[in-house]
């Protein structure tokens, strides 16, 4: 198992965390976002699953795109919504 895959499995593990522990608090309720979210769940966690077993298959360039997945999910608290959301200019 090389070093690549074991850090691409706890970003997995900590993308599926974070979603799963998302709290509207008052947020509109979005079936779409609902089964994205649930999408990512599962991809995000079988991925580190095959991380952890030794079966993953993954470069460089799938490390970077999983780490922007991360900090984009961590920084809307993991709201799906937010992470698709255009942001607003600054005025």
């Amino acid at each position: 198992m090389t070093a690549i895959a074991v850090v691409n499995a706890v970003v997995c593990v900590a993308i599926c965390a974070r979603l799963l522990m998302f709290r509207r608090e008052g947020a509109r309720h979005r079936p779409w976002a609902c089964w994205l979210a649930y999408a990512l769940i599962l991809a995000s966690a079988w991925a580190g699953f095959e991380g952890v077993v030794g079966r993953a298959q993954v470069g460089p360039a799938g490390l970077v795109i999983n780490l922007f997945l991360c900090v984009a999910v961590f920084r809307s608290r993991g709201n799906v919504c937010d992470v698709l959301r255009r942001p607003q200019p600054y005025r």
